[in-house]
């Protein structure tokens, strides 16, 4: 049976750098909902850029239900021979049902939180290309529509375990192993995963 590990946070709180992580100890392949909707609309001849993403994405969770993108991803993660898979940015509660049903008892969703907005703001504007960058008032916008069209909060109250990511990117290495693979699988067995990652095991 597989095992899959999703992230759920808000925009700049770090859910691909968590997913990335995991990917990387576990030796899985990590999969993006938010690169489903980038190729789909590719494919629909759409411009590049935040906003426009994010219009195209909501148009086709009003038309082909919230589950459009992440059945996309399921398809992926059940075609593929690996034993674990990581689903970065899970988005609505629907989405994490569908998950859990097909996954259960091996889907464990993960909450990365920023308590400090400056902070998440400060990392958005970084990574940031032209046709993303993001005026504050725009920013606080876009987290008040991602809990309009998501109910963002209500899918981070599902998570299995929450971490903060209000430090380095160090800390939040530590902290993936510590307080979430740990609990999950023991520190041996983690610490026997990054042997292997030392060693050139997981490609």
């Amino acid at each position: 049976m597989k095992t899959v590990f999703a992230t759920v946070g808000k925009i700049g709180s770090g859910k691909d750098t968590l997913a990335n992580i995991i990917g990387r100890i576990m030796g899985a392949t990590v999969y993006s909902i938010s690169d489903e909707v980038r190729a789909e609309a590719f494919q629909n001849g759409i411009a590049p850029g935040r906003v426009a993403l994010s219009e195209f994405s909501n148009r086709m969770l009003v038309e082909h239900g919230e589950d459009y993108f992440a059945s996309k991803v399921i398809e992926k993660i059940d075609l593929s021979d690996d034993e674990f898979a990581v689903v970065s940015a899970v988005r609505t509660p629907p989405n994490v049902a569908l998950f859990g049903g097909r996954y259960s008892p091996r889907f464990y969703l993960f909450s990365i939180i920023v308590d400090d907005d400056c902070l998440r703001y400060s990392r958005v504007i970084g990574r940031a290309g032209d046709l993303d960058r993001l005026s504050q008032d725009e920013f606080r916008r876009n987290d008040e529509s991602q809990e309009e069209l998501f109910r963002l909060s209500l899918t981070m109250s599902m998570a299995y375990l929450e971490i903060d990511n209000s430090g380095s990117f160090s800390d939040l290495e530590l902290a993936v192993e510590k307080d979430l693979l740990g609990p999950i699988f023991g520190d041996d067995f983690v610490r026997s995963r990054k042997a292997g990652l030392r060693l050139g095991g997981w490609k």
